[in-house]
């Protein structure tokens, strides 16, 4: 494995790192069920399934579980400001097998860390 490969992989595991210590563990739930959640909640920013992208990394994506955006939007900038680039939450569909690679994750992004 070349040098720059082998950097590569380190970077992400270090931000992936500083995702679960941040956010929790990839895959985390935040409820059992999302209907009772969204009641008792309705005026937070929640995107169930999320899938985090960051520029400067391939994939792109690092990471995958329930965001409320509302409560956890100091802790995902704390996560951008320690890996150092710009993060982006997208839907499930937008960033699930096929569009691990999106190009359009900036696009298709319901909020990003670049304020």
């Amino acid at each position: 494995m070349e040098w720059k490969e082998k950097h590569l992989m380190n970077k992400e595991k270090e931000a992936t790192v500083i995702l679960n210590k941040n956010l929790g563990f990839m895959g985390r739930t935040i409820t059992q069920s999302k209907v009772s959640y969204e009641q008792k909640h309705p005026d937070n920013i929640v995107v169930f399934n999320a899938n985090i992208f960051a520029e400067g990394f391939v994939p792109n994506k690092l990471w995958y579980g329930d965001i409320d955006i509302t409560i956890d939007s100091t802790k995902l900038i704390l996560s951008a400001k320690e890996i150092g680039t710009t993060l982006y939450v997208l839907k499930e569909r937008d960033g699930r097998f096929n569009n691990t690679f999106q190009p359009d994750y900036k696009q298709l992004a319901v909020w990003n860390t670049n304020l």
